[in-house]
């Protein structure tokens, strides 16, 4: 009799730590995506995307992230300047007429502490697949992620602005609004300049 009344009660009583990973949208109206490059040895130039789209999944329960898979307009990239956007949408850099997008994947991804992983997947932008590694950390709602790439391996090459124009590029995504189970410690530093 008692074994038939736990049966019930476990099949009938729902248990939190069985919550499944809910899927999160990637919009302009949670997401922020930016990038930094030095040019002039010294200066920085820093922009950002205003087309974003894609989804993920995020396990509120275990901080845990997968099902990436994030699409970049290259023609929205803003850096405050119309006429330097209008330089990086041109074939030098983003050939935004031929490759109007850039993806990324995501493939696996690893925890590195309490609240914070690498999240390895690959990127696509000018037609050319790269594999990019996000270090991720969880917080206060939010995951931030910052890569490292250089733009040669996307075949961004142009010419005599590459004396002056430095081939690393750092990446910051901010996502915001998760759902809970993020700790409010967790967030991380922003990207190397």
């Amino acid at each position: 009799m008692i074994n038939r009344l736990l049966l019930v009660v476990a099949l009938f009583v729902p248990l939190p730590a069985l919550a499944a990973p809910q899927t999160q949208a990637v919009s302009p109206a949670n997401t922020q995506v930016g990038f930094s490059i030095r040019y002039l040895l010294v200066a920085k130039a820093t922009g950002r995307f205003t087309d974003i789209a894609g989804s993920f999944t995020f396990d509120p329960e275990t901080d845990e992230l997968g099902g990436i898979d994030v699409t970049l307009g290259t023609g929205s990239v803003d850096t405050g300047s119309p006429r330097r956007d209008r330089d990086l949408q041109g074939e030098d850099f983003f050939a935004t007429a031929r490759y109007p997008a850039m993806r990324f994947i995501g493939q696996r991804a690893a925890r590195t502490g309490p609240h914070t992983g690498r999240v390895s997947g690959e990127l696509t932008l000018r037609g050319v697949t790269r594999p990019v590694d996000l270090d991720v950390a969880l917080g206060d709602h939010r995951a931030i992620a910052t890569a490292s790439i250089k733009r040669s391996d996307f075949g961004m090459r142009p010419g005599l602005a590459s004396l002056v124009i430095a081939d690393r590029v750092e990446i910051r995504i901010e996502i915001n609004d998760l759902p809970g189970g993020t700790g409010a410690a967790a967030v991380g530093p922003p990207p190397p300049a």
